[in-house]
């Protein structure tokens, strides 16, 4: 670096005057205010003299001129300096005015240096651009032109009036020789070619793109997927609108992975309240995707959204009701969706779609609250001739809350398989195996409800497990309804579909129960199926429907009359080779002795076979005839006290005596029996339960 260089010259000029070139000699020099007279003293401001060690002295007016026409103070030439722009008017030693200057705000070149080298010095510190000019918008910088690389400016917000998305941006090149993208928030293409980058990309945030409440976020979106692709940024974050409005979305946003970039949107949800949007586009809102037919290993590329809540509304928002889905998941591996979801109210959309369209989806991480959708959860792929689409959807988790609320539709929580009647030649088109659901499910409305819902030739095996818990079955608890069609149904198979999984039930509101009477229509309510099909077994010789763990519970009272006449209630149309474990608990009111239990094994056989009814242990002593069981008989054991009759609930097939027969309509059903005793005298209570095991 060479040496700075200093011009020697005379640091003070002399007074000349204007029509000759000679000194000003002996006059005087008057200071004031800008734009007034000098002269007058009342417009005269404080001139000081600078001495050698920097200190300032106040000194009188006139300044006084001397023979060279340099202005001194006794005698010396000096400094003279003022606080404020000032006027001034030199007189010569006649009185005759030759110079007058209304405003003059020439800076002292030493004093201007210091500044400037503070100023420097501020530019570099870390509050620097908070001296320099902003951009207000990323609009007007796009109308910047930039003189070198690495020139840094500040946008004050991305969008005029939004308050936020603005930042430090640099300029990354002058020209765009590469072909760069504009994705309108981490990478602009100025209005002269050049690529104007944002500094900080550590975290990448839909507000830096522009996105505003009440304003269509699809472009915002689509521009959030090149900055992730361009930076290879898997995370985006979805702050709640500043403005408080819901976003709007036309939909249609697709992540396709194929070419090895996934993308998570987390929405930055506060206080439990999931960041809105109205999706008012009947297409599907979020889709996730990878193509398997492409050479691509981009399985692996984890993609999902998280904190949403996704409303399904016409097209101009004004109501909810969407033809579309909120969420779809289409041969990726591990997506992970975590959303608030309603307003799907078309039977051929849903919530959330899990469809396999080229290769298989597997190990999906679904969490979702459903409300008002004909359709939870569909899991279903293409069946189009010459599709590439396994039937695998292994290790799929499955936490779902499924309130049915469209009036006059199917409902459906979970649906597996292709609703739209369309097969393959595969002997499962639809596989959820190895997977767990949780649902809880509110039956509120429709034409039919259904939990878990199995079409034709889907199969949820035993490698699967439910956990289920129903907010009842569409029907109150009553001492008299006798009617046996299911208001809702926590399990529908069709014909041609399979499940096996096991299960946990943990239906039913806290310390309510339905009654004996209405043990069928439970029955139909928890497991539901055709019934001319499930009359023979699989090809495995086993159940169609063999929802291993669930259970269904009825207790109540019954009264002393009843008792006295006797009394039976059937639950009928069980599926062949089915099992079933009976439990029955039951005391005499006012009874001292504790509450007396027995457990039965069932094995449910054709139309015309009885069913097979093993005791495991009664308060009897029983013995068995023939090996299978073709009668039992009891040898009274103390039932209550006092009393040595045969006078409680227990369980019987078509015959009192449960023996074995074949006859047209002995098959596939068993009763709850209560003999008559004559000599009753007080209420029996009682809780039945009915497990598949």
């Amino acid at each position: 670096m060479t040496d700075t260089n200093y011009l020697v010259s005379m640091p003070s000029a002399p007074f000349s005057t204007p029509r000759a070139f000679k000194s000003v000699t002996n006059g005087r020099i008057y200071i004031g205010q800008p734009d007034t007279d000098p002269t007058i003293p009342e417009n005269q401001i404080p001139v000081y003299v600078v001495n050698e060690d920097g200190s300032e002295v106040q000194i009188s007016q006139p300044v006084v001129i001397n023979a060279g026409g340099f202005p001194v103070y006794n005698g010396q030439i000096m400094k003279f300096v003022t606080k404020q722009n000032f006027s001034m008017a030199v007189y010569d030693a006649h009185g005759v005015q030759q110079f007058y200057w209304p405003d003059i705000s020439q800076l002292d070149p030493s004093v201007a240096i210091k500044e400037i080298d503070e100023l420097r010095s501020n530019l570099g510190s870390s509050e620097g651009l908070g001296l320099v000019g902003q951009c207000s918008s990323l609009a007007e910088l796009r109308n910047v032109e930039f003189l070198f690389s690495g020139q840094q400016i500040f946008v004050a917000e991305h969008t005029i009036g939004m308050g936020q998305g603005g930042g430090i941006f640099y300029c990354h090149s002058l020209t765009n020789d590469d072909g760069l993208i504009d994705d309108n928030g981490f990478q602009i293409i100025n209005n002269y070619g050049q690529v104007i980058r944002r500094k900080d990309r550590s975290r990448m945030s839909a507000e830096m793109f522009g996105a505003i409440g009440g304003q269509d976020v699809m472009p915002v979106l689509e521009n959030i997927r090149k900055a992730s692709i361009t930076f290879n940024r898997a995370v985006c974050y979805f702050p709640p609108p500043a403005n408080g409005i819901n976003y709007l979305h036309s939909g249609g946003f697709v992540v396709d992975v194929t070419q090895g970039y996934g993308l998570c949107i987390v929405c930055e949800s506060t206080d439990e309240i999931d960041v809105p949007f109205d999706h008012t586009g009947n297409n599907i809102a979020f889709t996730f995707k990878r193509d398997n037919a492409a050479a691509s290993t981009a399985f692996y590329k984890q993609s999902g959204i998280t904190g949403a809540l996704i409303r399904g509304r016409n097209s101009d928002n004004t109501a909810a009701g969407n033809d579309g889905f909120a969420v779809r998941v289409s041969d990726i591996i591990k997506a992970k969706v975590n959303v608030f979801a309603n307003g799907y109210t078309n039977t051929s959309g849903a919530a959330i779609s899990l469809y396999n369209d080229t290769g298989y989806t597997e190990k999906s991480r679904i969490k979702a609250t459903i409300r008002g959708c004909c359709n939870g959860v569909l899991i279903h792929r293409n069946a189009a001739e010459g599709a590439t689409s396994t039937n695998s959807f292994m290790g799929t988790h499955l936490d779902i809350e499924y309130q049915a609320g469209v009036p006059g539709k199917a409902n459906k929580g979970i649906s597996v398989g292709n609703i739209d009647g369309t097969t393959t030649s595969n002997t499962f088109d639809v596989s959820l195996y190895a997977s767990e659901i949780s649902l809880k499910y509110w039956a509120e409305a429709g034409a039919i409800t259904n939990g878990i819902y199995v079409g034709r030739k889907a199969i949820v095996p035993e490698s699967t497990t439910a956990d289920l818990i129903s907010d009842g079955y569409g029907f109150s608890t009553s001492d008299t309804d006798t009617t046996t069609i299911a208001a809702t149904n926590l399990i529908r198979v069709e014909n041609g579909g399979i499940f096996r999984a096991k299960c946990t039930d943990q239906s039913m509101q806290t310390g309510l129960s339905h009654r004996l009477n209405q043990l069928q229509r439970l029955r139909n309510s928890i497991f539901s199926f055709q019934d001319d099909t499930y009359k023979v077994p699989y090809t495995d010789a086993r159940p169609y429907i063999n929802p291993v763990g669930m259970s269904c519970i009825c207790s109540g009272t019954i009264d002393v009359a009843t008792q006295q006449a006797g009394s039976s209630w059937l639950i009928s149309g069980l599926p062949m080779g089915m099992r079933l474990k009976v439990s029955i608990w039951q005391y005499l009111e006012g009874e001292a002795s504790t509450s007396i239990g027995e457990e039965w094994i069932l094995i449910v056989r054709g139309d015309a076979q009885s069913v097979i009814c093993n005791p495991l242990f009664t308060n009897d002593v029983l013995s068995v005839v023939g090996a299978p069981v073709t009668a039992v008989s009891a040898t009274p054991g103390r039932f209550w006290q006092g009393d040595s009759a045969r006078t409680r609930l227990t369980v019987r097939n078509n015959n009192d005596d449960n023996s074995l027969t074949t006859g047209a309509a002995d098959g596939r059903k068993f009763r709850i029996f209560l003999p008559a005793n004559a000599g009753a005298s007080s209420a029996l209570h009682y809780s039945v339960k009915i497990e598949v095991i």
